[in-house]
């Protein structure tokens, strides 16, 4: 009777350590899949953060666009029709009257170079036409043409050339 009782808690204990470690062995793969499936979920989360990025900031360039086309398009015809109707006055006796117009013709044409800069800002082919670094001198160009802000560009290193688009995260670490 006590071998058979030994043989009984023998029998016990292996039956109790493989139901140990087949509880230890499904918990361990449990773990497994709910990390393999949050990894997955952050994936899925970071791809579709950076989808959403990617259509703001085409819906971004687009409106710009739009908003270029539409300033350049229809207030700078109309600027140079008043420009074109100021040009085809006849020659006045009437010296204030003159000048008067001229100062017109002058504040018309600065109109439609401001417009025209506007309008070449606003437009994000312009520039990666002409290139960020002369965009950038470009605009100090006009900030300084006010006279208000004085301005400097250095440019150190060798120029890149970036792609059309690079991601948040390439532009976060750049």
């Amino acid at each position: 009777m006590k071998g058979s009782f030994i043989v009984f808690i023998v029998v016990g204990i292996a039956t109790f350590l493989m139901f140990a470690i087949f509880i230890v062995y499904f918990v361990l793969i449990h773990r497994k899949k709910q990390l393999l499936h949050s990894i997955e979920k952050e994936k899925i989360k970071n791809e579709f953060k950076q989808t959403l990025l990617q259509s703001q900031l085409e819906i971004q360039e687009q409106t710009l666009k739009t908003i270029s086309q539409e300033i350049h398009d229809n207030i700078g015809q109309s600027l140079s029709l008043a420009k074109l109707t100021l040009n085809t006055m006849l020659p006045i006796e009437d010296k204030r009257l003159k000048e008067k117009i001229i100062n017109s013709k002058e504040l018309v044409s600065k109109s439609i170079a401001d417009l025209r800069d506007l309008s070449r800002s606003l437009d994000t082919d312009y520039v990666k036409e002409m290139g960020l670094q002369r965009a950038i001198e470009y605009e100090l160009e006009i900030m300084h043409k006010t006279e208000t802000i004085a301005t400097r560009l250095i440019v150190e290193g060798n120029m890149i050339r970036l792609e059309k688009q690079i991601s948040h995260e390439d532009y976060l670490n750049f």
